[in-house]
């Protein structure tokens, strides 16, 4: 949303400049269309701030640690396992409130400097 980032920017503070400075080469260089940023710590520090931003439900998951897929994260719904393994249930995001989000980002940001 380019009005978003235009507000963003016009905060003028040390935090807001920088992203300013980096957003052309950070858009490039992970081909993001025009006008999207990519932050995904972004939600993670939103969600402990304020968890009613998000849906949230819990799956079983683990982490590959062989092969071709070794470090992926894995959902596996399955009730029954090949192996009897049962995997730690953990919060999984799976949307959030755009809007709201937006909104908190710029509050915090307009509090920095």
């Amino acid at each position: 949303n380019p009005a978003y980032l235009d507000q963003l920017c016009a905060l003028g503070n040390p935090a807001t400049d920088f992203i300013e400075a980096i957003y052309p080469c950070l858009q490039a260089f992970i081909q993001l269309p025009e006008q999207a940023i990519d932050v995904p710590d972004l939600l993670a520090v939103a969600h402990l701030v304020n968890p009613t931003l998000f849906t949230a439900k819990r799956y079983p998951v683990y982490v590959e640690t062989e092969g071709r897929t070794a470090g992926m994260t894995v959902v596996d719904q399955r009730a029954i396992k090949e192996d009897g393994q049962v995997d730690p249930e953990v919060d999984i995001l799976l949307d959030v409130d755009a809007e709201r989000l937006r909104a908190l980002y710029l509050e915090r940001l307009a509090q920095y400097g």
